[in-house]
């Protein structure tokens, strides 16, 4: 008997459930492997329906629909990079905090069109804190690094995160001649450094460059922003030469106050005499230029005088210059008057911040609390990002430093925005730790940390207070500061948080190697002197030890450091905490 006869005999034999299911299951088969590429091109079909509707959604500005379609293409098929753009354009639109991520993806991408990592990059920069936008940029490709289009927005939030000399740096490092949105952005960091250095620079540079510069141009404007002490003498007869050459509006009262204000530092001997004759020919006819100008050569009685006739109500300029009248002056009860009618669109945090450091100037006892709690709460309540950044800046300007911290810690507290560089918070840090207020100080530590993952001096610090506090092991801060003291074995903080943690595990040995360094203890923090002096105490060098231990100001410390050290202290039998 064949094969095949065999096999239909068997099949014969078969009940016919089993010859059912057999057969069901092969077609089953077939059916799947030969419907496969069907259902593949059906659901592409579909995705490309949705993505051609997102373009349409987007068109119209429905970003809701957008967003959704888009969301859907990329759910089904990430490698769809096409409905990235229309995501991010959508979750810009709506404000939804995904953007940031979609962003940093689009950014990333070498293959996406240089307008749509632009858009990605503007995104990024206005709302990422510094540390992620530097690890950014420097994860992008050096064309990108040498395109205007995207350094340009770079120094600018280099310059509004306070970053002058880091924003000059960049742009000297760029192939010369910069181009002429560069160079001028270039022109502005040296004035906005605001060294006697960096104004020289600037106007020697002006002076070199005017031939070259239009008559509307920029660069020329920022000679208002430089003081008239540092106006260089020299700069009188180049201005007045290329105002005579320069086709264009050179005539205008303002330029003429710029010359004017050369003139004055050309020739200080006749300096008054030209302010009488200026003061004479405009101050009738243009009240507030000259006001400006009498504010940039420090004849305050005279600003005021204008700007008094003038009114401030409406005219934002006019308001912030009769502000800054009254405060050289001193006369605060008007400068309180004047703020109380701000122009409209005027930030009420900023108002209010002005009117607690009127209040403190005035020594008015509860107007400067009640105002800087009204700036607070204007400031959360804004719909910017930045209000509490830059409520917390303006408050640290005027000296107002609980306001200051407050905004600090509650622009912390609502999450990663454009937060500036730990090495920046310096201040607030170290008035933290002043003021003993752990908690606050954990917190501020604990965020960096997670914001700033590479950055070894706020590793120290946090490892360091985490172990006081009982929030990290010993175990685990030697696990995480081992490799930073090996690459950085002259940093005491690394050095004596190490010397702390095993002290902790009983490892008196390694602490006291750790610490053994030339230095001056009695100059360093005291709570290193206090660790060095465990160290030597737990090797049993006691009479050595003793020495660390004199005179120690403990009230210094924090409280977690007090308890620690005295918890090593008796543990040890260690000289006893006064």
């Amino acid at each position: 008997m064949s094969f095949v006869e065999k096999c239909h005999d068997r099949w014969a034999d078969l009940h016919p459930f089993w010859r059912f299911l057999t057969v069901t299951t092969v077609v089953a088969g077939i059916a799947f492997v030969a419907g496969k590429p069907a259902i593949g091109f059906y659901r592409g079909w579909q995705d490309d329906r949705r993505f051609a509707d997102a373009v349409k959604a987007d068109q119209a500005g429905n970003h809701a629909e957008v967003r959704e379609l888009a969301l859907a293409v990329l759910r089904r098929d990430a490698g769809r990079k096409e409905a990235i753009p229309l995501l991010l354009r959508a979750t810009e639109a709506l404000g939804d905090p995904r953007r940031i991520e979609v962003a940093l993806s689009l950014l990333m991408d070498k293959t996406a069109a240089a307008d749509e990592r632009l858009f990605a990059w503007n995104i990024v920069r206005e709302n990422v804190p510094a540390w992620i936008l530097q690890v950014s940029w420097s994860g992008l490709e050096p064309e990108v690094h040498a395109d205007p289009r995207f350094v340009a927005p770079l120094i600018d939030r280099m310059l509004w995160d306070g970053m002058s000399g880091e924003a000059l740096a960049t742009l000297d490092s760029l192939k010369s001649p910069l181009p002429p949105d560069l160079a001028s952005r270039r022109m502005k960091v040296l004035v906005s450094i605001g060294t006697d250095q960096a104004y020289d620079t600037f106007q020697r540079e002006l002076v070199s460059s005017l031939p070259q510069l239009p008559s509307d141009s920029e660069v020329v404007a920022l000679l208002d922003d430089v003081p008239q002490k540092a106006l260089r003498p020299d700069l009188h007869r180049a201005f007045q030469q290329w105002m005579q050459k320069s086709d264009g509006p050179t005539s205008g009262v303002e330029m003429e106050f710029r010359l004017i204000r050369c003139q004055m530092a050309a020739e200080p001997e006749s300096a008054d005499e030209i302010f009488t004759s200026a003061f004479a020919r405009h101050g009738e006819s243009h009240p507030l230029e000259t006001a400006r100008w009498c504010l940039q050569v420090g004849r305050y009685p005279e600003a005021d005088g204008l700007l008094g006739k003038l009114g401030s109500t409406g005219n934002e300029e006019s308001f912030q210059l009769r502000l800054r009248a009254l405060e050289e002056l001193k006369q605060f009860d008007r400068y309180a008057e004047v703020l109380a009618s701000p122009p409209s669109g005027t930030s009420m945090a900023w108002v209010q911040c002005e009117t607690a450091f009127a209040a403190e100037n005035r020594q008015d006892a509860k107007a400067p609390d009640s105002a800087a709690e009204a700036a607070l709460r204007a400031a959360k309540e804004a719909n910017s990002g930045k209000a509490l950044i830059e409520l917390a800046r303006q408050a640290e300007k005027r000296g107002l430093q609980a306001l200051a911290q407050r905004s600090w810690l509650e622009a912390i507290r609502r999450g990663p925005g454009p937060l500036p560089l730990a090495s920046s918070l310096k201040s607030l840090i170290e008035g933290l730790a002043e003021e003993k207020k752990e908690t606050e100080l954990f917190e501020v530590l604990a965020t960096y940390r997670s914001l700033e993952p590479g950055n070894p001096v706020v590793i120290v610090q946090h490892d360091y207070l985490a172990c006081l506090l009982g929030r990290m092991t010993p175990e685990t801060v030697v696990a995480d500061l081992e490799p930073i003291h090996t690459q950085f074995p002259d940093a005491l903080p690394a050095a004596c948080t190490l010397a702390l943690a095993h002290l902790l595990l009983g490892e008196s040995a390694k602490a006291e190697s750790l610490t053994n360094k030339e230095i001056d203890w009695f100059a360093a923090n005291p709570s290193y002197r206090a660790i060095r002096g465990l160290a030597l105490q737990g090797r049993g060098n006691r009479e050595e030890a003793l020495v660390f231990f004199e005179d120690f100001p403990w009230d210094d410390l924090l409280p977690s450091e007090k308890k620690v050290l005295s918890e090593l202290n008796t543990m040890m039998s260690a000289p006893p905490l006064k």
